[in-house]
């Protein structure tokens, strides 16, 4: 049976499969250095620790024994972490006493991390790469294993395209994959400007795929993203300092309209004096 299989099976299962459930000293395990997820929320991790404190642990870790009586983790660091937070002295550890290669053990990682949701979108994508290098897959084959579709493989794969300063924001949840993706065919120094305007403007999706149209056309298309513009218009896709904008903004403020309906204004405005 492969071990990937093991997170479907009830804790009997695990029993019957795999050795014994024993309770160990939280100071005798060590985490795995490969463990794909590197940070841990603190907040949902005081969140276990108290729950831990009043029901216990309700899912044993799985482990394996290394050298000098100790064990390390295979799966369940975000367990062992709240167990220690929770002042727990022992922590209940299934046992893996099989041989088990580095592409199982990140393959069962991984899939552990997936159904707890457990992975920020680049280390999930960091991870696919690991497993198309490790375990020698194809990303239909990815897919399959892990339940998903080839496009979802694929468009995580994607991520790993863009700049280091996209993939940080992605990280920390402040940009949406759509976004990402949307502008990943942009030079990065325009990335760094769409992402900056996305961000501060609390752009959909739609409109970060118009703003990257719009730079790679030049700055203009006949695309739009906003319904109270004829179809017929053209946008134009201008950059301002952000004190200009921020001028724009308060003067479409105080006529109560759109930023962009004033600019409009103002360049028909101006385009009417040359004719």
């Amino acid at each position: 049976m492969e071990i990937a299989n093991y997170v479907r099976f009830e804790l009997t299962q695990f029993e019957k499969e795999s050795g014994e459930i024993q309770k160990i000293p939280v100071d005798k395990i060590i985490p795995d250095p490969d463990q794909p997820r590197k940070k841990f929320d603190e907040e949902k991790l005081n969140e276990l620790a108290e729950s831990i404190k009043q029901h216990g642990l309700l899912e044993p870790i799985l482990v394996k024994p290394i050298e000098d009586e100790k064990y390390q983790i295979i799966t369940g660091e975000r367990r062992w972490r709240a167990c220690k937070i929770a002042g727990q002295t022992t922590i209940k550890a299934i046992v893996w006493k099989k041989e088990i290669s580095g592409a199982e053990k990140l393959e069962l990682q991984l899939i552990e991390n997936l159904h707890r949701e457990d992975l920020d979108p680049v280390e999930e994508a960091e991870t696919y790469k690991r497993l198309i290098k490790e375990c020698g897959y194809t990303q239909e084959e990815l897919a399959k294993r892990l339940g998903k579709s080839r496009e979802y493989v694929s468009n995580k794969l994607r991520l790993l395209k863009s700049p280091d300063f996209v993939k940080e924001k992605l990280k920390k949840g402040v940009l949406s994959e759509g976004h990402a993706r949307a502008i990943l065919s942009l030079k990065p120094d325009d990335q760094e400007k769409a992402v900056e305007v996305i961000i501060k403007n609390n752009l959909s999706v739609r409109e970060a795929e118009e703003i990257a149209r719009n730079l790679k056309e030049g700055g203009v298309s006949r695309e739009t993203p906003t319904s109270d513009i004829s179809k017929d218009d053209l946008i134009i896709g201008v950059w301002v300092s952000e004190k200009t904008y921020n001028h724009l903004d308060k003067l479409a403020k105080s006529q109560k309209m759109t930023i962009e309906k004033l600019c409009s204004k103002i360049l028909e405005k101006e385009a009417s004096k040359s004719e």
